[in-house]
């Protein structure tokens, strides 16, 4: 007959089991030498008085493995809930952006696939948009690069509170951002995000008593209509944002 240990005991460290196998046997032991002590004769009994006396032994020797194993079970909780919780905090900041505190790319592709999976299994629809800030680089030279960093955190704050709370802003790199749209089932919802993500830039932003005139261009994308995956959503999005980067340039050329 072949046994099959259970996943969960497979699990537990070696000296716990050493522990509880010793602990069962001790008590069975206990138990059973009890009861050859009651089947005795009298007589019997008298001389092998020290039968009972090595099973109150062996009794309070199972009882401090019991206390052992006890101190030993609620040490490896401790020590598992850390991990856990340290596993959870290396994941956040792995998919942290340091500077602004929202998402980065990595995130944002994860959160893409994951509203793709929920989107084909609801029939819903997912909305990407993708921004890149004009001029930064020159911006960023003529105030300092610590003054723009500061910038982008503010830039990454108010791209926050323009959007719903479900939806993921990312900065991406540099002078990128990128947000998804989760539960956009229309291409007009999608164009309601765009005009709010553009009234960010509306106003000058304020730093250090300083107004800074920052425009973006924005790019659009609509799954399954514009792209079936991360990848494909983003390149249709930058596209838009290329498009609109060759008018730009052609109408400053003309004029």
């Amino acid at each position: 007959m072949r046994l099959s240990i259970p996943s969960e005991v497979e699990s537990v460290p070696p000296e716990f089991l050493y522990l509880a196998l010793t602990l069962i046997l001790g008590l069975a032991i206990g138990f059973y030498a009890g009861q050859v002590s009651t089947r005795r004769s009298r007589s019997a009994r008298t001389a092998d008085a020290v039968v009972p006396a090595r099973a109150s032994a062996t009794q309070t020797e199972a009882g401090d493995l019991a206390r052992k194993l006890a101190e030993r079970t609620r040490e490896a909780e401790s020590l598992r809930a850390r991990l856990s919780a340290n596993e959870r905090q290396v994941r956040e900041r792995a998919l942290t952006d340091p500077l602004t505190g929202v998402g980065n790319g990595m995130l944002l592709s994860d959160r893409i696939e994951h509203a793709i999976t929920r989107g084909r299994r609801h029939n819903a629809r997912l909305g990407i948009i993708v921004l890149d800030l004009e001029a930064f680089g020159a911006i960023n030279e003529g105030i300092g690069r610590p003054a723009g960093d500061r910038l982008l955190v503010e830039v990454a704050r108010k791209l926050r509170e323009a959007v719903r709370a479900e939806d993921t802003v990312a900065h991406v790199h540099g002078d990128r951002f990128a947000i998804a749209l989760e539960g956009v089932f229309e291409r007009e919802d999608l164009e309601r995000a765009r005009e709010a993500v553009q009234r960010v830039f509306a106003e000058p932003f304020t730093l250090d008593d300083k107004e800074i005139e920052l425009k973006a261009r924005i790019g659009s994308a609509l799954f399954p209509s514009d792209g079936e995956n991360a990848e494909t959503l983003l390149r249709a999005a930058e596209q838009q944002l290329s498009i609109g980067r060759k008018r730009k340039r052609a109408a400053t050329q003309s004029s």
